[in-house]
């Protein structure tokens, strides 16, 4: 099922609303499954039987090179 649209009335208005099945990886990767998505238009909430991928935090480590790198010029 795609999700940027509403099944019931077809708006575009729609957006994740919340999982009941998450994990977060040791790298800081949050993988989502069966995500629950809302419509604001008409207030329709559905399913969607997928797995996701809602965030991925960055290494730490890169940043800290990254702002060394441009403090020093």
């Amino acid at each position: 099922m795609d999700t940027k649209e509403c099944p019931k009335c077809k708006s575009n208005r729609v957006g994740l609303t919340f999982a009941l099945e998450y994990e977060k990886n040791e790298d800081g990767t949050v993988v989502l499954t069966n995500p629950y998505f809302s419509c604001v238009t008409c207030e329709h909430l559905w399913q969607v039987k997928r797995v996701m991928v809602v965030s991925r935090f960055p290494n730490p480590e890169y940043f800290s090179w990254k702002l060394n790198e441009t403090f020093e010029q």
